[in-house]
């Protein structure tokens, strides 16, 4: 038989074990939910700003949707996106990012220049597309009308 003193040894060298993972996640959500400290002492890293690679060919819109930059996505996440351009200085700082493929629209504002790419933060919910393609002219092979559509 041991004695009370080994056994709290004992106790306090043992493993505690693992959470269960329905108890990880609802601690990470708890965690998430929390305000930051007014401290100033760091938080936990936005899980919805972790930027993923991808390789996306997309428009750059100004204004009312009315010029397109031809672009590519690099990396995205639900806040912002990393985009290569041809001429980054040529974007100014207000955007539409467009997606042709899913006639997706995310508004965004520049954040930083490169030389070949801009970083973008996202302003907004994203919105959809409404394409409307007329006859051809004898001036243009093709018009199309884009038009937003807020869910």
């Amino acid at each position: 038989m041991t004695s009370p003193t080994t056994d709290a040894k004992i106790a306090a060298t043992s493993p505690k074990p693992a959470p269960a993972r329905e108890d990880r996640v609802a601690a990470t959500a708890a965690d998430s939910a929390k305000p930051a400290s007014v401290s100033g002492a760091a938080s936990k890293p936005d899980v919805t700003d972790v930027r993923h690679p991808i390789r996306k060919v997309a428009k750059i819109a100004t204004g009312d949707l009315v010029y397109l930059y031809d672009c590519a996505v690099r990396d995205i996440s639900a806040k912002g996106a990393r985009i290569g351009v041809q001429h980054p200085t040529a974007i100014p700082d207000k955007i539409f990012l467009v997606f042709l493929t899913n006639q997706l629209v995310r508004e965004a504002r520049v954040n930083t220049r490169t030389e070949n790419e801009i970083d973008v933060s996202f302003v907004g919910a994203p919105k959809w597309l409404d394409m409307h393609r007329e006859e051809a002219t004898p001036a243009t092979e093709r018009a199309v009308s884009l038009t937003l559509i807020d869910d």
